[in-house]
């Protein structure tokens, strides 16, 4: 194949020898026939001149130096090395793919030479006129130079004629003959240039039509081979690609054509192919006599359609086929036959893993645990296992053929009717329970799960039933069991809830021991302004009298002060203690953080900075404003104890999503990571013995949890700690 793409070009036509030699002309292989021809010829004619001017050189050069005065005469010799790398420079051209400028070069080349000559010759008229040959044998290359533009033909004769006017014109002395032979030879001469110009235009036009013609052929019929190259190819490739054997044999069997399928069916090889094969040697001998029968009905017109043998293959091994054949004829003579073999290995090999697999099927069936059945979409039964057997009582014998319906009465009907509304709808039913009665009479529960296939191109139920009467037992004996422990469960449940709120109580009450100095210092505070104020209005009374009474303002005011920070503690202290069990009321929650803050202001008026930073929105939350504020200073409370000495706690309230976030971060110890988890844990306490019940947070997270909200604590040991409470917010004001 590579020599053959290698021996034409493009339009098919073959490629000159030294191309592949010399590779001067190479840029010229996919050029068209023409071209090819004109390039090769250009190239040997520049070969043949250059030759000739070396030769001539050389002859010149020779004569110059036997000749006195023994020396070598420039003028002469110049030229022609001039001439000689003309054309030198010509076969360049022409390796670079330019033909036509390489043909112009070599024409312009010798018409100049030429002309030249004839210019500047003195020697005698004739020798010197007969130079005007070689301008009319130049003239001549004309059809090689024109490819299309055929008014070159008239440029090149016309410039020709000029310069042979000027000449006789120039030269008219020279000559020393008489103007008759002057004119004769001008005559004569144009004559001669005009007659091989139009001889070179007629050769050129021919020999261009001919030449289109035979490209016009070599190209069509390079097309139809290419087309009949593809498309065998493409059928042999397909052919190839098949999975059956697909071959071809003379009227006496012999193989002429095989498929790649068939080399790899049998085991032979392409050598075995062209030594011959024949299809007698492929066949088993106990088979050849049915195979002979089967050709004489092809023979007669009588297909006998696939007909299966035993093959041997070229190792002696076996294989099952199948074969479909037709002759082949050449007009009205059968000249062989064609046709198809399938190898029936794999069908063979299924069709004996089906009839294992069914006996498998058959045997699983029979031996399950779980009652198996086939019914028609009537309900009558077609196969039944051991377990349905086992389960009902009857008989295989007895059930097949009858209708379910019959055998078993006394059945759901609800259930029935669900099982069949759901098997026409969805088309299976799984794990229905119903009851059914055996035999015997006795009720039995089971799990009926059913599919519709189909079978023989019939729809038929396949179902299974699982036993379950052993497990309504176990079942039911479960559920007095459950009910008991319900009642035992639900006792201790309300004996923890009263021990839960007996706790809550407890902590709030402990809760309230711990702030109660405190509270009571702050009491103390406004009663000694107001002991002062009075103090202090008495003694002006007596000294200055009642004219100076505007002068008690700033007394006055003291007073106003005190009992307005004893009312605030009053009132934190009996929102803190409030014991309404109602949790739909409208909490404030910076109301309440100021309260709580309040509360704990002896414990960190001089130690702890309280940095607020609240939403500009005042939220509400729905909940039990005590518990709330209980929640919220167990946290606080627990903030300022993990302060050891002076520090901050910054208090951040924010709304999102409908929710209110209030981060307490303090700058206490932290909590370590071992610990972290557990804090939410009852009685688990970090403090020490006496100063903490554990409860607290327990408490808090129970109180968040039936606000619908959350607290999660952040913390790393120490750095502080962050503990954030999230609400529902109820009301955005």
């Amino acid at each position: 194949m590579e020599s053959e793409q290698a021996s034409t070009g493009k339009n098919g036509a073959p490629n000159a020898a030294v191309d592949k030699k010399s590779g001067i002309l190479r840029k010229y292989e996919d050029a068209d026939f023409t071209t090819k021809l004109k390039a090769r010829f250009v190239f040997y004619l520049i070969i043949s001149v250059i030759a000739g001017v070396f030769l001539a050189i050389v002859y010149t050069v020779y004569i110059q130096l036997r000749i006195p005065p023994y020396r070598i005469s420039t003028a002469v010799v110049l030229p022609q090395l001039v001439l000689m790398l003309i054309f030198l420079g010509c076969i360049v051209i022409l390796k670079k793919g330019y033909y036509q400028l390489t043909a112009h070069s070599l024409m312009i080349a010798a018409l100049f030479v030429a002309w030249f000559v004839l210019f500047m010759d003195n020697s005698g008229p004739l020798i010197r006129l007969d130079t005007m040959v070689i301008v009319v044998a130049s003239l001549s290359m004309l059809p090689l130079v024109i490819m299309k533009n055929r008014n070159v033909f008239i440029l090149y004769i016309g410039v020709n004629l000029l310069i042979l006017v000027v000449f006789t014109t120039v030269v008219y002395d020279e000559l020393k003959m008489d103007q008759v032979m002057i004119l004769d030879f001008l005559s004569d001469t144009a004559l001669a240039l005009v007659f091989t110009g139009l001889i070179g235009y007629n050769i050129f036009r021919i020999n261009n039509m001919s030449l289109q013609k035979a490209e016009e052929d070599i190209i069509l019929r390079k097309h139809i081979e290419e087309a009949l190259a593809r498309s065998e190819r493409k059928y042999r490739e397909m052919a190839d690609l098949l999975p059956q054997l697909i071959f071809e044999c003379d009227s006496d069997l012999n193989l002429t054509y095989v498929n790649r399928r068939g080399f790899e069916l049998f085991g032979y090889t392409v050598e075995d192919f062209a030594r011959g094969i024949n299809v007698r040697s492929l066949i088993v001998p106990d088979d050849l006599e049915r195979l002979k029968r089967n050709i004489k009905m092809i023979l007669v017109g009588k297909n006998a359609g696939g007909n299966e043998y035993s093959a041997l293959r070229k190792d002696g091994s076996r294989l099952p086929v199948e074969a479909y054949s037709n002759i082949i004829t050449e007009g009205d003579k059968i000249t062989g036959f064609r046709g198809i073999i399938i190898d029936l290995s794999d069908r063979k090999k299924a069709e004996v893993d089906l009839r294992e697999s069914e006996n498998r099927f058959k045997s699983l069936i029979e031996l399950s645990p779980v009652a198996i059945i086939l019914t028609d979409m009537d309900g009558r039964l077609l196969m039944v296992n051991r377990a349905f057997c086992h389960d009902t009582g009857f008989t295989a014998e007895e059930v097949l053929g009858r209708l379910s319906r019959d055998l078993f009465p006394d059945g759901d009907k609800q259930n029935n009717s669900t099982l069949k509304d759901q098997l026409l709808q969805k088309g299976y039913v799984d794990n229905l329970e119903i009851s059914r009665k055996n035999k015997k009479g006795e009720v039995f529960f089971i799990y009926y799960s059913a599919r519709i296939i189909h079978m023989e191109g019939r729809p038929v139920i396949l179902s299974s039933t699982v036993n379950i009467t052993e497990k309504k037992k176990i079942e039911q004996e479960l559920e007095k069991y459950r009910q008991n422990l319900e009642l035992l469960v639900k006792e201790r449940t309300d004996e923890l809830i009263k021990a839960q709120k007996h706790l809550i109580e407890s902590e709030k009450l402990a809760s309230l021991g711990t702030l109660a100095a405190g509270v009571a210092h702050e009491i103390n505070n406004p009663l000694n302004f107001i002991h002062g104020g009075i103090l202090g209005i008495e003694s002006y009374l007596n000294e200055n009298g009642n004219e100076h009474l505007e002068n008690l303002a700033s007394m006055i005011q003291g007073i106003h002060v005190g009992v307005e920070r004893a009312t605030k503690i009053v009132a934190s202290l009996s929102h803190f203690s409030r014991m309404n069990e109602r949790n739909h009321e409208s909490c404030d929650i910076h109301d309440i953080l100021e309260n709580c803050l309040t509360m704990i202001q002896n414990e960190t008026r001089y130690r702890i900075e309280i940095i607020r930073d609240y939403t500009s929105l005042p939220v509400k939350v729905n909940g039990n404003e005590g518990k709330l504020h209980q929640a919220f200073l167990n946290v606080l409370t627990n903030a300022y104890q993990s302060i050891e000495n002076k520090g901050t706690i910054v208090i951040k309230t924010m709304v999102e999503n409908d929710q209110v976030y209030t981060s307490i971060t303090d700058s206490g110890t932290g909590i370590s990571p071992d610990v972290l988890p557990r804090i939410f844990n009852p009685f688990f306490s970090t403090k020490d013995p006496g100063k903490g019940t554990g409860m607290g947070l327990s408490i808090t997270y129970s109180i968040i949890q039936d606000h619908q909200g959350s607290i999660n604590y952040q913390s790393i040991t120490g750095n502080g700690t962050t503990a954030v409470i999230k609400l529902p917010v109820s009301i955005i004001s």
